[in-house]
């Protein structure tokens, strides 16, 4: 098994059914750590996310799962369990003959209201995958990030840290300096299992009808 937080390329994908496939196709994991995201009607996606997390865990690989759909339905313990708990369920193994728990890896976003990210935390736990926290770089002060990692009551080195810099359509020595001070702010929690810069810039709508070449400015930074 490939420990958590061994990897050097995080890809973060919507839940798709190209995604996917794409997935499904892979012949070894190492290296590459999938983050599927949940978006919209949870349900439609589960099997989809179960299916990787079974083929990649054979692989020896588990995923990250960020659900940022609407929540679900509160549990006796006034917990919302949403997308990452029902995922948790289906790889429980409870329906299968001496069938074991499947872990993944959940994602906390720092924007998240607190009882979501002790939850989310707890989760983690019990999954013995411990957890990744994704922020905007915003919210990736050692203020925010350490009141995350409280809220999740995990160790910091259970932990992989995700600044997203979401869509990027340049790299100015600007936004690459602003990127490196993130980093050096965070020094003093240094100890994440794992630290990725993340970000994109494949535009959400392609209106191109023709070949054309785009700059991966993601990468421009990443070398800067």
């Amino acid at each position: 098994m490939i420990a958590a937080g061994d990897f050097g390329t995080l890809v973060a994908l919507r839940a798709k059914q190209g995604e996917v496939w794409a997935l499904e196709a892979m012949r070894e994991a190492h290296g590459v750590q999938p983050l599927l995201q949940f978006e919209g009607d949870v349900d439609g996606q589960l099997q989809n996310v179960e299916k990787v997390a079974r083929r990649l865990y054979a692989l020896g690989r588990l995923i990250m799962v960020d659900a940022i759909g609407p929540p679900g339905s509160l549990t006796f313990g006034g917990e919302d369990r949403g997308g990452l708990g029902a995922l948790a369920d289906r790889l429980s193994g409870s329906d299968e003959l001496f069938g074991d728990q499947i872990p993944f890896v959940p994602v906390a976003r720092g924007d998240l209201p607190a009882r979501r990210i002790a939850w989310i935390g707890r989760l983690g736990n019990e999954l013995g995958a411990g957890g990744a926290i994704r922020v905007g770089q915003a919210w990736a002060t050692p203020e925010d990030v350490g009141r995350v990692v409280e809220l999740l009551e995990l160790e910091v080195a259970q932990l992989d840290l995700i600044v997203d810099l979401q869509y990027v359509d340049s790299c100015s020595p600007q936004l690459v300096d602003r990127t490196l001070a993130t980093f050096a702010a965070l020094e003093p929690l240094s100890d994440f299992r794992s630290m990725t810069i993340l970000s994109g810039s494949v535009p959400s709508t392609l209106d191109q009808t023709s070949l054309w070449e785009r700059p991966r400015f993601e990468e421009a930074i990443w070398r800067g």
